[in-house]
């Protein structure tokens, strides 16, 4: 199968894509752009921005979206659901079933908080220009392969199709939190001369590209002609474990030391609080943690706390997704703190020393 790179959505087996994009306002006023249709015999990849002002009443997430004449599946519903900001829009990305085979036109209908559209789409195949070569090449690192399956070269670029390991109720991502890097968790590339290629960071989610857990990509800048066989080095991955958790005794008024999902963790103390932010106001108790790196493992982030049993959500202040730290205070908003007698800290999120090293020739 022929994979291909595009601009804005990754590697992608060749298939039908939308020409051009489309705006058209909506019942509201408010204009959508389709900047995005991307089918290939796996799924679809629907990309669409909404004009927006910082309304708090709009939520795309809810939206109701249907590709009509797609398939023989007439509802043809997404499924996952990707949004950022940018420039007062708000862009989304949506999963989606891939188009039927011979089916050329198709209407996508999209109706939620911002308006309802319906916009006639004409699609056309791609599959002939930033052909991939196919490079079957990995390298395991404690347990986590990470593989290169093509590599794109554009007089501008280097672009490479990269695959994650990733396993169940786990999501193993690049870098830092979602894929995102900066210049010191990014990828690099290097020759047998010893030269250095950086990668060149995505970090900020909405330059991320819509890739499916266990893809990504890696763009570099253009390789000279002799630059011969190379090494792809991938210093940190991130391990999103969905299904770890661990038991804390309260209150806590010394140290603890504990593991959770193979990464150490220390909870230093807790104690009574106050939850004062825009959008809550409340007691909450507070948690202090550390946790270091030992055997190439540490937490950088904690997402999922609950107190005697029930879900009460965690607050750790803003973290640096492309290169995160652990906050040392969690808060977790709950009424009567010093009446809890179990907290319940779940869902890390591990980062991973490496480095991989994968080499590959580029001849």
């Amino acid at each position: 199968m022929t994979r291909v790179f595009l601009d804005g959505i990754g590697f992608r087996d060749a298939g039908l894509r939308l020409g051009r994009p489309l705006a058209v306002k909506g019942s509201s006023g408010r204009t959508l752009t389709v900047t995005q249709l991307v089918s290939t015999p796996e799924s679809s990849v629907l990309v669409y921005e909404v004009e927006w002002q910082g309304e708090q009443n709009i939520h795309p997430q809810s939206d109701r979206v249907v590709l009509h004449g797609a398939s023989t599946d007439p509802a043809c519903r997404p499924g996952g659901l990707s949004m950022s900001v940018r420039a007062g829009k708000l862009v989304v990305s949506r999963t989606m079933p891939p188009v039927a085979d011979g089916i050329r036109d198709v209407e996508v209908e999209i109706v939620g908080d911002a308006g309802e559209w319906r916009i006639p789409l004409a699609l056309e195949p791609f599959g002939d220009i930033d052909v991939a070569r196919a490079i079957d090449a990995s390298d395991t690192w404690h347990g986590i392969t990470v593989g290169v399956r093509g590599i794109a070269q554009r007089p501008d670029a280097t672009i490479l199709d990269i695959t994650i390991q990733a396993g169940p109720r786990r999501r193993i991502e690049i870098g830092g939190l979602n894929g995102l890097r900066d210049e010191t968790t990014a990828m690099r590339l290097r020759d047998e001369r010893g030269r250095v290629y950086p990668e060149r960071v995505r970090q900020d989610a909405r330059d991320q590209f819509p890739d499916p857990p266990g893809q990504d990509v890696g763009v570099f800048d253009p390789l000279p002609p002799d630059t011969g066989a190379i090494v792809l080095e991938v210093p940190f991955v991130t391990v999103h474990d969905y299904g770890a958790s661990v038991d804390v005794p309260l209150p806590v008024t010394s140290p603890v030391d504990m593991t959770l999902a193979g990464a150490p963790l220390r909870v230093v103390r807790t104690h009574a609080d106050v939850i004062e932010t825009p959008h809550h106001q409340g007691n909450a108790l507070a948690v202090e943690v550390e946790s270091e790196w030992l055997d190439d493992h540490r937490i950088v982030c904690l997402s999922s706390a609950r107190l005697d049993g029930v879900d009460r959500g965690v607050m750790h202040g803003g973290i640096y997704a492309p290169a995160p730290e652990l906050k040392r205070e969690l808060k977790i908003a709950n009424d009567t703190p010093d009446a809890a007698r179990t907290l319940t800290l779940g869902s890390p999120q591990i980062q991973i020393s490496g480095p991989w090293r994968v080499a590959l020739d580029t001849s």
